[in-house]
């Protein structure tokens, strides 16, 4: 929704690239380099535009300036007080800033002088579930899709709404409808990897699969995937993903720990699979169980006194590891 807010901002953008010598002389020396500038020049050549308010508004809350952005959303508002976007900025705004009460407040007020918004009626939606409302959740969804059936985000807040009320089967079949309107909606596919991974059904590798053609290098989707893949005994493809996330995270814990496991117990690699627990320890001294897979792949190479020294310090961090405690007394008989 935020980059609604740039369509015409942009439109706007290219024409004074291309000024001409009658243009106005304010809006050609703005300098593109700053958004910020280039917005305020904007805004001072033409201050009743609400679509300048509102993209600059947009560009102090990307750059983290929230307090500085609600007066531009109020602004923009102010001036186009029909349309739902510059409402649900700032009620987006109000939400980062931790002010639900407010952010509803506004979105309430808000529905009823842009009644057929589809953007308020979503947002209103998502609150909802965030409050753990479900059917406010879906009755809102509803409502949107009574003004448009093909928004994919009313199909995925419905789904999020069964799937908190344990209904998997029409969670299921909302993020289905979700990503068949929309075929880049990634939550959407996630939420249904990971309910077809509970069940370790082969579909979830496809729907991670499509979750990373929406947002390729995705270390959450690489994981989830890979995590899945070990699951179902896959190592070979579980390997690729755990590898993919220490190329672009190379200190990744638990990609390193997930790979030392695979190597392990299920390609019988002790050897291989040491050094990747060895880097999860290190990198995380208090992870308990890497320092204990670290000991056991000595003790599987018959190195007992190192792996002894790991047993004990594992103990150290945890001293409720029954495994590390089974390992002391094994090499202390």
């Amino acid at each position: 929704m935020r980059n609604l807010l740039f369509l015409s901002l942009l439109t706007l953008f290219f024409a004074c690239d291309n000024a001409s010598e009658g243009d106005n002389p304010n809006i050609q020396k703005v300098s593109f380099g700053s958004g910020y500038d280039s917005l305020s020049t904007l805004i001072n050549a033409d201050n009743s535009n609400a679509e300048l308010y509102a993209a600059r508004g947009n560009w102090l809350w990307k750059n983290g300036k929230l307090d500085e952005a609600i007066p531009d959303f109020a602004r923009a508002i102010q001036l186009d007080s029909t349309n739902g976007a510059y409402y649900v900025a700032k009620a987006e705004v109000l939400i980062d800033q931790k002010q639900i009460g407010l952010a509803k407040a506004l979105l309430d007020e808000a529905i009823h002088k842009s009644p057929g918004s589809t953007e308020i009626m979503l947002k209103i939606s998502e609150i909802f579930l965030w409050a753990g409302d479900y059917q406010k959740t879906i009755d809102w969804a509803n409502a949107a899709l009574g003004f448009d059936a093909y928004l994919a985000e009313a199909y995925y807040l419905k789904g999020m709404a069964h799937e908190y009320s344990k209904d998997t089967v029409k969670a299921v079949s909302s993020f289905q409808t979700a990503v068949e309107q929309d075929a880049k909606h990634y939550n959407a596919y996630m939420q249904l990897g990971k309910l077809y991974a509970i069940e370790k059904h082969e579909l979830a590798d496809a729907y991670y699969t499509n979750a990373l053609l929406a947002k390729p290098n995705s270390i959450e989707t690489h994981y989830a995937r890979g995590l899945h893949r070990q699951n179902v005994s896959n190592a070979a493809d579980a390997l690729e993903d755990y590898n993919a996330i220490l190329e672009l995270e190379p200190r990744h814990v638990a990609a390193n720990y997930n790979i030392g496991y695979v190597k392990l117990m299920l390609l019988e690699q002790p050897d291989s699979a040491l050094g990747y627990f060895k880097t999860a320890a290190e990198i995380e001294p208090q992870y308990a169980n890497a320092t204990y897979m670290w000991g056991y792949c000595l003790e599987l190479q018959n190195l007992l006194p190192e792996a002894l020294t790991k047993y004990r310090e594992t103990l150290v961090i945890d001293e409720s590891h029954t495994l590390a405690a089974k390992g002391v007394n094994r090499l202390t008989e």
